[in-house]
């Protein structure tokens, strides 16, 4: 008789911010652990940078992972908790957690040993799982409030938000390349009528921007408009 095959796990790890200041890395540790301790095979990793209040639609490999775990391409999920899974509010997280286990996927949570589905205390995991998807939703909302608030306080303080504007990085360059031209008009090294196709042309050079982005931010800073 051969021996059974090894459960597979499929790993699920999400951070909010897609740069530096947040990493999986630490996540992973764990999860491999907890996987290794358990002789579950590892077969896949899913990895998100958004929020989890992003639907499956907006979350690459959370869609990828549904996708997989529907045709039972593993027999686990294991993630770090479930607002690290998702956000979406307690029918939705119903949702996900029973189409999985309809396709004979269980699903654990590293820090929430309660929410396993494949707890024989059903009760206790319907009860856990609305409970924790329901603060998880909250937990969503006071985020986003609490950023547009910081928004409304700097905005109120007078602070632009945001990059600046592409007119705003090149003024400076677009302002001097101005004055050069009309010096040169002064001079007499140039005529009038060849000013402001000299200044375009410079700009574009300069900035790198198009020909018509250029004359639309001369004409901002005061050039007459282009010779016919």
């Amino acid at each position: 008789m051969s021996a059974a095959s090894p459960t597979r796990c499929a790993v699920y790890l999400r951070v909010s911010k897609d740069d530096d200041s947040q990493t999986t890395e630490n996540q992973l540790l764990d999860l491999d652990a907890y996987a290794d301790a358990r002789g579950w095979d590892v077969t896949e990793r899913y990895v998100d940078r958004a929020s989890g209040g992003k639907g499956r639609a907006d979350r690459r490999d959370f869609d990828r992972m549904m996708g997989d775990g529907l045709r039972r391409e593993f027999d686990v999920l294991l993630f770090w908790a479930l607002d690290r899974l998702t956000r979406e509010g307690v029918s939705t997280t119903f949702a996900y957690v029973e189409q999985l286990a309809d396709s004979g996927v269980s699903v654990h949570s590293y820090t929430q040993p309660l929410l396993s589905t494949a707890s024989e205390n059903k009760l206790v995991r319907d009860i856990v799982l609305a409970v924790l998807a329901a603060v998880a939703e909250d937990e969503r909302a006071r985020i986003s409030e609490r950023t547009k608030a910081g928004l409304r306080r700097a905005r109120k303080a007078g602070k632009t938000l945001g990059r600046p504007s592409k007119f705003e990085e090149h003024q400076a360059t677009l302002a001097q390349i101005i004055s050069s031209v009309e010096m040169r008009v002064e001079t007499g090294e140039l005529g009038r009528s060849e000013a402001g196709q000299t200044a375009r042309r410079e700009g574009v050079e300069a900035t790198g921007l198009s020909y018509n982005t250029v004359s639309k931010y001369l004409l901002r800073l005061g050039l007459p408009g282009p010779a016919s």
